[in-house]
């Protein structure tokens, strides 16, 4: 294979404003998540091969070999895409193929590999989940953004009376929103909560302050007693 011979994303697939915006929104983003370390290397090859299908500058790092692809690891899918993309006019796809090829590659070089970068940083979790919410709202492509919410939704752990105080130490949330969660910590607990929020029409406004109560107090008592543990380990 011809590793010059590659094509990035056309503008002609950005025409959609939402699209655009996402697609510079993430071109700032990738370099400086890029120049972080990272446990493994084909973390890294899914931001560089995202930030390069984008129309970011590629570098001379080169393509790398394809790797094994497994049931347990989407991200390994979501190499392929964006490898198969690249490289498309050296495959023989038929329409739908490339057609399905460039839908994800799209979905996941706009929006899922940020919050699939920001995972393991839980402090992050709870906004990161209210924009993925509303990335998904706003996206075009309401087939790809449908599967994708079906399955975001199993995963709502963050959004919950009990962990959303954590967004509390998130640098990126206002201090008018974080002063909003404050007051709310004396709001009653909600009845019949469940451990993770039921999405529905109207839980997908949620904003962060409204899923604080005094129940959201219990998270900083676990903080607490963790710390008085670990500060009598001799």
């Amino acid at each position: 294979m011809n590793q010059d011979a590659y094509s990035t994303a056309s503008d002609e697939l950005f025409q959609d404003p939402i699209l655009k915006n996402m697609r510079q929104e993430m071109l700032v983003y990738l370099p400086g998540a890029l120049e972080k370390k990272h446990p493994r290397d084909d973390y890294q090859e899914f931001l560089r091969l995202s930030f390069w299908f984008l129309g970011g500058h590629k570098d001379k790092e080169k393509f790398r070999a394809p790797g094994p692809t497994h049931h347990a690891r989407w991200m390994a899918k979501a190499i392929y895409a964006l490898k198969i993309f690249l490289f498309k006019t050296q495959f023989k796809l038929t329409v739908r193929e490339s057609q399905n090829i460039t839908h994800l590659a799209l979905f996941v070089s706009l929006v899922y590999v940020k919050q699939w970068n920001e995972a393991p940083l839980a402090i992050r979790a709870p906004l990161n989940d209210i924009e993925f919410l509303s990335n998904l709202k706003t996206y075009p492509n309401k087939t790809v953004a449908s599967k994708a919410h079906e399955a975001f939704s199993r995963h709502l752990w963050f959004l919950s009376e009990h962990l959303v105080g954590i967004a509390l130490l998130d640098d990126r949330v206002s201090a008018s929103i974080k002063e909003k969660m404050v007051q709310n910590l004396l709001r009653p607990a909600l009845a019949d909560i469940p451990r993770r929020v039921k999405l529905t029409s109207e839980s997908e406004q949620l904003k962060l302050e409204d899923l604080v109560t005094e129940r959201t107090t219990s998270f900083f008592d676990v903080l607490m007693e963790e710390g008085k543990e670990k500060s009598d380990i001799p």
